[in-house]
């Protein structure tokens, strides 16, 4: 996961996780041991910090394990609704809900990575420095399908079934764009909510 997520790292090497899939394991981006401004003598430490908050954001994302998140790591935005997003998505689970977590290759880029969980959310990740913006966004071979509203910035998304019955991204904060827009060095979680979220 480091190397994924370092500079020159591929998020694409994630789509098929090598971490334990084990509710009892303890999952995490970083730990104290690899934060060099804590630890002169840190083990295999994140060069950039931000890329370690981008990997608790992954984590925090998938649903096995339970994370550990390092105490100062809740002062960056996307950390508290990654953890939002977690607890929906374990309530969604308890209920029966598909929550399974898939990462997509919907996205074909080295610095960007999507995530479903089942049709209740997803998540998108974009480690790279420039904004991730494309006009069309197809997703018909994922689960994904309605209303999405995003935890942190409270904006919503709208996937829909289009022309031969195709799933596109219609709706990316306003009726006037689609697609997908994703800032540089940003995590974003979206909640499945009633499609009507989606016509405000």
């Amino acid at each position: 996961m480091k190397n994924a997520f370092t500079f020159g790292g591929d998020l694409r090497s994630l789509r098929v996780p090598v971490a334990v899939n084990d509710s009892r394991s303890v999952v995490f981006g970083r730990n104290h041991d690899q934060i060099k401004r804590l630890n002169g003598d840190a083990l295999d430490a994140y060069n950039d910090e931000t890329d370690s908050y981008l990997a608790t954001a992954y984590v925090l994302a998938r649903q096995e394990g339970t994370p550990l998140i390092f105490g100062p790591d809740n002062l960056v935005p996307y950390i508290p609704a990654g953890v939002k997003f977690r607890q929906i998505m374990h309530e969604r689970g308890n209920q029966g809900r598909n929550v399974k977590d898939n990462v997509l290759k919907a996205i074909d880029s080295p610095t960007v990575l999507m995530m479903e969980r089942g049709s209740e959310g997803f998540f998108v990740v974009n480690k790279g420095l420039d904004k991730f913006d494309v006009p069309t966004m197809d997703l018909t071979l994922t689960n994904l399908e309605g209303c999405y509203k995003e935890t942190r910035n409270n904006f919503t998304v709208a996937i829909e079934r289009k022309d031969n019955n195709k799933k596109f991204v219609t709706r990316w904060g306003t009726w006037n764009r689609g697609g997908m827009e994703v800032q540089g060095r940003d995590a974003l979680y979206f909640i499945r909510e009633p499609f009507n979220q989606c016509a405000k």
